[in-house]
């Protein structure tokens, strides 16, 4: 994935009088550029940074176009109009069951699967994101799975979440990860506790059998130490 892509963008005629600056982060160039436009003419009609900033509230267009963060300045002695964009990186496939699918983000969000067809088309994405499914029943319960999930893929190594497949946490909160390695799965039930602590054990095992190319069908883990591998 690309991690930032910097567009700069000046205008002097085209689109009134200012002149402005973008830089689009890692967000989708297609949904950002328009909006940055739209922007730009809408404080070159009002010429308030207050309007401006009420329009995009009023509107949701942060909502409606992926955007996590912004942030807009202008300087009047050189006209300039400067505005950043972030969005947020894409953790899961959420999938309820519904079978409705959302993209599970770094913050927990919830947003449209939509977003995840805009980042393939941009080659923003390098690999795939794991499908994740929870089973719990309570709001408090599935908020804190969520949580959870998205600390530990932040803290997997990128060679471990190429080989991720799928993620299910069932009603009692116990987790169970399936992997592809050499072309088989690899089934691990990883409990409910520690998850991220479990991480170095689950990598070495894992990453070591890989390499014997002995890969093992299930791995059971009875705590952060203890780990039992099946054939």
């Amino acid at each position: 994935m690309k991690n930032i892509i910097l567009f700069l963008i000046f205008s002097q005629s085209l689109y009134g009088a200012v002149q402005y600056k973008s830089s689009f982060s890692n967000c989708p160039t297609h949904l950002v550029g328009r909006l940055t436009l739209a922007m730009v003419d809408f404080f070159n009609e009002k010429k308030s940074l207050y309007d401006l900033y009420h329009w995009m509230n009023e509107k949701k267009l942060t909502e409606k176009n992926f955007i996590k963060e912004y942030d807009i300045r202008y300087h009047p002695l050189v006209d300039l109009l400067e505005i950043h964009f972030n969005c947020p990186l894409p953790y899961a496939v959420y999938e309820k069951k519904s079978g409705e699918r959302f993209i599970l983000t770094g913050d927990t969000r919830e947003v449209s699967y939509d977003y995840l067809s805009y980042l393939i088309d941009e080659d923003l994405l390098k690999r795939e994101i794991p499908h994740l499914f929870i089973k719990a029943a309570g709001a408090e319960d599935k908020k804190e799975s969520k949580e959870k999930i998205v600390s530990l893929l932040r803290n997997m190594s990128p060679l471990m979440l190429n080989h991720l497949g799928e993620l299910v946490v069932d009603k009692h909160q116990d987790l169970t990860m399936i992997f592809s390695f050499l072309n088989h799965p690899v089934i691990v039930y990883y409990g409910s506790e520690d998850w991220e602590k479990k991480l170095p054990k689950l990598e070495s095992s894992l990453l070591h059998l890989k390499e014997q190319q002995r890969i093992p069908r299930f791995v059971f883990f009875e705590d952060i130490n203890k780990v039992t591998t099946k054939f």
